[in-house]
C-alpha cells in the first residue's frame, strides 16, 4: 500500500521485498505473464504490452536492472513536506502531506555507449521568428553539431490554416474569433509562415524529405493522405532511440511531442532547456512553463551536455 507517504520523508521507503522477488522471477521467466485482469471486472479490457512499440522485451536488459539495484536509492527522487503547495477543496479530505519531486532522469546520454540519437527542430518557422529568436542561437548550434556527427536531423513545422477545411478539438479549445485580424494563434497565417527559419533550414533533398508539414501539437499524430504515422517511421528507419527536443512551444508541442515520445512510442527523449520557447503565460518563468512536464517524460538538459555527447560519440 501507499500508508508509508502520509507522515515524513523517512515513511517514504516502502517495504520492496516482496516486489523485487517477483521481478527476479520475471526476468528469468522465458514466457512473460500478461498483464493481470482486475478482481472487481471482468469486463475491463487489459492493457498489453507485446505489441506495444514503448515496451521493451526483457532482452533490453532493464528487467536484470530492477533485480539488481531494485534494493538501493532513488537519489533522482525527493520528498517535500506539502507546504500548501496542494490544497484541499473538499471538507474533510486532507491533501497529501508529502510530495515528491523527480529531479532529472535516472538515465544520461553517456549511459548507452550506442545511443542513436536524432534532434527535432519543432516549429522553428518564419512565422514565430519574433517569439523564438532568443533561442535561436543554440538551435543553431546544435542543427549543425548533428550534421557534423552525421546524426538526422528532422523539422516539423506548424502548417494548419484558418482557411484549409479541417478542424480539431484543438480549434475548438483556441475558438473561432481572431480571424480577420489574424490574430488567431491556433493557425498559420503569412504566405511563407510555415517555412523553416533560414539559418535552421534542410539545406538538401535528403534533409528537406524530412522536414513535416504539422497539424498537431504533439508531431507523433500527424500522418499522411493514407492515415499512416510520419513521424514514428521516419525515426525507426533511421534506426533512432533518443530524440532530442527543440523548438517552440515548451509547454505545448515541445511538452506534446516529449510525451508522447516516450510514452506511446519508447524512445528515450532529451528536451534541450535553452534551447526552447514560449511565448505562453502559464507560470511565473513563461520561457520555461512546459519543463515541468518534460522532466516526467525523459531528460532536461542544456545544449552543452548534448553538444558534448555528440564531440565523446
Amino acid at each position: 500500500g501507499n500508508k508509508g507517504f502520509h507522515h515524513c520523508s523517512a515513511c517514504l521507503a516502502l517495504d520492496i521485498s516482496s516486489a523485487m522477488t517477483a521481478v527476479r522471477g520475471a526476468t528469468t521467466r522465458t514466457t512473460r505473464a500478461p498483464v493481470v485482469m482486475s478482481e472487481n471486472n471482468k469486463l475491463a479490457p487489459c492493457a498489453q504490452p507485446e505489441n506495444d512499440p514503448s515496451f521493451a522485451a526483457a532482452s533490453d536488459g532493464f528487467g536484470a536492472k530492477l533485480a539488481r539495484d531494485g534494493g538501493g536509492p532513488m537519489p533522482n527522487i525527493v520528498a517535500h513536506p506539502n507546504d500548501g503547495r496542494i490544497v484541499s477543496k473538499t471538507a474533510g479530505r486532507d491533501a497529501p502531506k508529502v510530495l515528491l519531486e523527480l529531479t532529472e532522469a535516472a538515465w544520461r546520454l553517456e549511459d548507452r555507449p550506442t545511443r542513436r540519437v536524432a534532434l527535432i527542430v519543432i516549429d522553428m518557422q518564419k512565422e514565430y521568428a519574433p517569439y523564438v529568436d532568443y533561442v535561436l542561437p543554440q538551435c543553431e548550434a546544435l542543427v549543425t553539431a548533428f550534421r557534423a556527427a552525421r546524426r538526422p536531423v528532422v523539422w516539423t513545422n506548424w502548417a494548419h490554416r484558418a482557411d484549409d477545411g479541417w478542424y480539431s478539438a484543438a480549434d475548438r479549445v483556441i475558438g473561432a474569433g481572431g480571424i480577420e485580424d489574424a490574430s488567431n494563434p491556433q493557425y498559420t497565417w503569412s504566405r511563407d509562415g510555415a517555412e523553416t527559419i533560414a539559418s535552421l533550414a534542410p539545406r538538401d533533398d535528403e534533409e528537406r524529405a524530412r522536414e513535416i508539414m504539422s497539424i498537431h501539437a504533439n508531431k507523433f499524430a500527424d500522418r499522411d493522405a493514407d492515415g499512416n504515422p510520419i513521424l514514428y517511421p521516419m525515426l525507426k528507419a533511421l534506426d533512432v532511440d533518443t530524440v532530442v527536443l527543440v523548438g517552440a512551444w515548451t509547454d505545448y508541442c515541445v511538452a506534446a511531442t516529449a510525451m508522447a515520445a516516450s510514452d506511446s512510442w519508447g524512445f528515450d527523449c532529451v528536451t534541450v532547456t535553452d534551447a526552447v520557447a514560449s511565448a505562453n503565460v502559464i507560470s511565473d518563468d513563461a520561457s520555461h512553463s512546459g519543463l515541468d512536464v518534460t522532466n516526467l517524460f525523459g531528460r532536461n538538459a542544456p545544449s552543452r551536455e548534448v553538444l558534448d555527447f555528440l564531440e565523446r560519440s
